[in-house]
């Protein structure tokens, strides 16, 4: 069984994902900060992470730059999934250098589903070097 890991701070928002992803057959685990992120994914070691970029204390922009730096997590697949496009945006080289796919909010399920699918299959991330 796969196994992802949500990082959301929307209560609603997790929920819907927590359970969508179940419903499809995936092993899933929720935090609803950055802040620990890192320890639980390399004790959980999933096959994808789901992110917001929007969290308290640490953005999820901030704990992608930690999971690039982490050996056991930096090929780990990442889809940052957040209706913050101006943030996104203004990040985009980072995120596209890290190798992370993007998904925005509001979000169609079968597209989340199929991004989800697609990160899964492919496996681990490519990084840019100069990233």
């Amino acid at each position: 069984m796969k196994r992802i890991l949500i990082v959301e701070d929307h209560p609603d928002t997790q929920s819907l994902l927590c359970d969508l992803l179940e419903l499809e057959g995936y092993e899933v685990r929720c935090s609803g900060e950055a802040h620990g992120v890192l320890g639980l994914a390399r004790r959980m070691n999933p096959d994808l992470i789901v992110l917001d970029v929007k969290l308290p204390g640490l953005s999820g922009i901030e704990l992608l730059e930690l999971l690039n730096r982490d050996r056991q997590m930096r090929q780990v697949p990442v889809l940052m999934c957040s209706g913050a496009v101006d943030e996104l945006n203004a990040n985009r080289e980072q995120i596209e250098g890290s190798g992370a796919r993007v998904i925005t909010k509001p979000f169609a399920l079968e597209d989340l589903l199929s991004a989800v699918q697609s990160c899964i299959e492919q496996g681990q991330r490519a990084l840019d070097p100069s990233a």
